[in-house]
């Protein structure tokens, strides 16, 4: 995806990596493990590639379930998503209502997530 972009910061890579891992560490073991993290990913192909979300995601052969989420924010995916961007935002009193008690959890997601992309950012850097 990086390689064929318009010219972007690494932050953005950054970002879609952090939130492709971080879903599927919310997905746990849901079974939408890999759902979570293509949705992940690809959340911020718009941007990456300057395009509307719909429109990029027309000829990708992707899950009902993950297109779902990225064109609607709706389904399991598109919940998981939800707490994404709550954490982002910072906005507890969202992830309280989406996760009860697991504010803790969310923030070592975070965490891992964020450690986890520095890797692949390093590992672009290198290539």
């Amino acid at each position: 995806m990086a390689k064929n972009s318009r010219a972007i910061s690494d932050e953005i890579i950054v970002l879609a990596a952090v939130r492709a891992q971080m879903a599927a560490q919310l997905a746990g073991t849901s079974g939408h493990g890999p759902g979570a993290f293509t949705t992940g990913l690809l959340s911020v192909i718009d941007t990456v590639f300057g395009a509307p979300m719909d429109e990029l995601l027309t000829g990708l052969p992707l899950p009902t379930d993950v297109r779902d989420a990225l064109l609607e924010g709706s389904g399991p995916l598109g919940a998981l998503m939800d707490i994404v961007y709550a954490f982002e935002r910072a906005d507890m009193d969202v992830l309280e209502q989406l996760r009860p008690g697991e504010a803790d959890a969310i923030r070592e997601f975070y965490a891992k997530s964020v450690a986890w992309a520095e890797n692949v950012r390093s590992e672009m850097l290198n290539n």
